[in-house]
């Protein structure tokens, strides 16, 4: 398994073959790749390779301001705000000023009141 893996490791054409296993799971079939790109990082990242715990984070909804995943880990106090890219190739394209700057205002935005988080 992939899991095992350092990610950097990890081959795209590995990588997609574990993706495709994980998203047999019944509650995963509708997600697409990139959604199981999240969840595979999250398991491996953040949630001690708990599938649960990783599907519950993906968000991935028209207008979330490119955010794909939020796991908060209470006993650490750490937050993983993550937005994902599942490309064919590395460094062959970035990201836009304008993407990059959405995505990190969010930062912003959490840390704001709970109002501020609602209207965002």
């Amino acid at each position: 398994s992939l899991l095992a893996m350092p990610a950097s490791l990890v081959g795209r054409r590995e990588l997609v073959r574990e993706l495709e296993k994980l998203r047999q799971n019944p509650e995963l079939r509708q997600r697409s790749l990139k959604d199981m790109f999240v969840l595979w990082f999250l398991m491996v990242q953040a949630t001690n390779d708990d599938l649960g715990k990783a599907r519950d984070a993906l968000i991935g909804v028209p207008g979330d301001s490119g955010v794909d995943a939020v796991f908060i880990n209470q006993q650490l106090h750490v937050a993983y705000v993550v937005q994902g890219k599942l490309r064919e190739s590395v460094m062959q394209r970035s990201e836009s000023k304008t993407e990059v700057n959405s995505f990190a205002e969010f930062a912003r935005v959490i840390w704001g009141t709970s109002r501020e988080l609602k209207n965002y």
